[in-house]
């Protein structure tokens, strides 16, 4: 008899229900169930890197595409052999301590100073100086870092190797066999990643909000003019600024516009960054 088994998607996988029975491709399973596999370990590692999930799904990315197969071809021979010598197999593993560790130690030493330790033996971090009271506007912080793997221009510009190369100079699948030698520190460098300036004042409100105080000073004239109506005018016939005619006041308000604007453009170049405004240089040329 002809089939009646009903066709589903799962997770992108195409699968037959057939007599209660999944059937599924069995190529295609296997990758996404590999691709699942991977983030968890990768995920795992991470640490607090896994405030920063776009940089999870990076490094996951690579290792799908690498080809390299050993710890060898990974790390090298020469760092394999001194992890091996120092009964590295007791310590943390190749991956945690030549890719996890280094990312996380150039995020660490822009706020912190060092690690110490209180009188209960806790660990305690120790800020900068002068950053008790809140972050400067120029620190980077998880949000900017985690914005610089969204955008894959920037990514690709920002991410250089200790011998100054890019990381993407490297074929695919040979990147993630590269990634423990990435500079992070200068990779990783506010004035290169960090697209918006916290400032602590109003102008950092106006720059959010701008689109909402034009709104309100636009409709706020224009109910003033509104319901003022016409008027007489004087006997010297002398014309207002805003003009003897409903229609003339009602253009005025057109005014707001032009001092609006330069209000935002001072705005955003308070808030804004190296990065973002070589970005939006770029961007326009």
């Amino acid at each position: 008899p002809a089939s009646t088994a009903a066709s589903h998607v799962v997770a992108g996988v195409p699968i037959d229900l057939e007599q209660g029975t999944l059937h599924a491709k069995g190529h295609e399973l296997r990758k996404v169930v590999g691709e699942v596999a991977v983030f968890l370990l990768v995920w795992g590692e991470a640490g607090n890197v896994r405030f920063m999930p776009e940089v999870l799904y990076f490094i996951t990315e690579l290792i799908l595409a690498s080809d390299c197969c050993t710890p060898r071809e990974l790390y090298g021979s020469r760092s394999v052999a001194s992890y091996e010598q120092t009964g590295g197999y007791h310590l943390s593993g190749l991956f945690l301590a030549k890719v996890m560790r280094p990312l996380y130690n150039a995020m660490f030493d822009d706020w912190y100073d060092c690690i110490e330790v209180d009188e209960e033996g806790k660990d305690v971090k120790v800020l900068r100086h002068g950053y008790d009271t809140f972050l400067p506007a120029d620190v980077s912080n998880y949000d900017d870092w985690n914005e610089l793997f969204c955008d894959p221009e920037r990514l690709a510009r920002g991410l250089v190797l200790m011998d100054g190369t890019s990381l993407f100079d490297q074929p695919h699948s040979k990147r993630f066999s590269a990634l423990h030698q990435v500079d992070w520190a200068a990779s990783l460098d506010p004035a290169e990643t960090k697209t918006h300036r916290e400032v602590h004042s109003l102008w950092g409100v106006f720059a959010t909000t701008h689109r909402i105080w034009l709104l309100h000073g636009l409709l706020f004239f224009a109910a003033v003019i509104y319901v003022a109506g016409n008027y007489s005018p004087p006997n010297d016939k002398t014309v207002l600024f805003q003009g003897n005619s409903t229609s003339v006041r009602f253009a005025a308000i057109g005014l707001i516009v032009p001092f609006h604007a330069l209000l935002f453009v001072f705005a955003r170049w308070t808030t804004s960054t190296k990065a973002s405004l070589s970005s939006c240089i770029l961007y326009s040329l």
